[in-house]
């Protein structure tokens, strides 16, 4: 199961003006080059197009030029059905179509036109809180599962170097001990936390501290085996776009330890952790967090 973000006249405030359609159509540029990705898909209906072209005409002929503003938005599919069709989709539960559930995009400050406010998507944060409950309400195989979270948490940056010869991805998801079908809710509550959390510059203690407050497992930097490893064995090389930056460290971690509804409760695991680094090469004022191992101790 995957998300879908359906757009309507109604999404935008065509009524009160150029200005204000042009900061809402900007916003939702910047959503969809952000999101816009195989797990998070934008669709409209298949008179979405025309209706749009009839009200701009016959608005005002000088506001005709308006629908190219419309047409430079990225990738938006049609769906073979019409608007109210569409909706009722969106208002039905659940709201599924085509192994997706569909939710409407509405710029911020407009009316809300969907029954539940559930069903509206207004930003990125609640796009992401959609796309969390997606992930723990319908779990998939653990290739699937990480593709899935590089589409979805865009403040993080994971480990894909295929070009490395032996540290190559971020997800040895497989190799968690009590499989991992039974952790993924552990691992995307990690990565929802993380993903929201604004990185202090240069205190690594302070951030692993707020982090820890923030999280339901234990969260801490390289013990007592530190000394046993040689130096730099947790440093990682991460590529962002053609650029690899070398000797990340990242000795921080976060232990997996119980199945997901069995904190505290269940068979306690020592051996699945979840590798990470505050990654400042691009802009130090901005760190991110960067994760390079989900999966069996290191």
């Amino acid at each position: 199961m995957k998300a879908g973000v359906c757009l309507f006249l109604e999404s935008f405030s065509l009524d009160r003006g150029e200005k204000i359609i042009l900061e809402q159509l900007s916003h939702l540029r910047s959503l969809m080059a952000r999101m816009n990705s195989e797990f998070i898909k934008f669709y409209k209906s298949n008179e979405y197009d025309c209706k749009l072209a009839t009200m701009f005409y016959s608005t005002s002929p000088d506001m005709a030029w308006m629908m190219g503003q419309f047409y430079d938005m990225g990738k938006i599919d049609t769906l073979p059905m019409d608007c109210d069709n569409l909706l009722k989709i969106i208002n039905s539960v659940p709201p599924v179509y085509n192994s997706r559930m569909l939710y409407m995009y509405n710029s911020i400050d407009n009316t809300i036109v969907t029954e539940n406010r559930q069903s509206t998507v207004l930003n990125e944060k609640e796009l992401v809180i959609i796309c969390r409950n997606i992930l723990d309400s319908f779990p998939s195989e653990y290739i699937e599962y990480g593709n899935s979270v590089k589409d979805i948490f865009k403040n993080l940056i994971f480990l894909e170097n295929e070009e490395h010869p032996t540290f190559k991805t971020f997800n040895s998801m497989n190799k968690i001990k009590g499989g991992f079908e039974n952790f993924i809710r552990g691992i995307t509550e990690f990565l929802f936390v993380v993903n929201n959390y604004e990185v202090i510059p240069q205190d690594t203690f302070k951030n692993i501290k707020q982090m820890s407050a923030l999280l339901r497992y234990e969260l801490c930097e390289e013990g007592g085996k530190k000394s046993e490893r040689k130096q730099g064995e947790l440093n990682r090389d991460f590529k962002i776009g053609n650029i690899v930056y070398k000797d990340i460290n990242c000795e921080f971690h976060y232990k997996l330890s119980y199945k997901d509804g069995q904190f505290n409760k269940g068979t306690y695991y020592n051996d699945n952790r979840i590798y990470f680094g505050f990654f400042n090469r691009i802009d130090p004022s901005k760190p991110m967090i960067a994760v390079a191992h989900i999966g069996e101790h290191l």
